[in-house]
C-alpha cells in the first residue's frame, strides 16, 4: 500500500473530520505534495493511535457496562 492509499483510509476512518472535509481531502490527495501527505498522514495516524490507547485504558469499564446492559437478568 502506498502513502496515498494509506492516507485515503485514514481520512475515511477519521472521527475528527466532518463528512464534508473528508470529501474535500479525498479529492485533493492526488495533488498533495509528499510533505502534505506525510503531515496529514501522521496527524490522522496519531488520532487512531490515541483512540486505541484510550480504548485500551477503558476497556474493562466498557465491558462491565455492556455486560450489565445486555444481561438477561434484567
Amino acid at each position: 500500500m502506498n502513502k496515498k492509499e494509506a492516507l485515503k483510509i485514514l481520512i475515511e476512518h477519521s472521527f475528527l473530520l466532518s463528512k464534508e472535509i473528508k470529501e474535500k481531502l479525498l479529492l485533493k490527495i492526488e495533488v498533495m505534495s509528499e510533505d502534505q501527505i506525510d503531515a496529514l498522514g501522521k496527524f490522522l495516524a496519531q488520532e487512531k493511535s490515541k483512540a486505541i490507547e484510550s480504548f485500551d485504558e477503558t476497556e474493562k469499564q466498557y465491558e462491565e457496562i455492556i455486560a450489565e446492559l445486555t444481561s438477561s437478568d434484567k
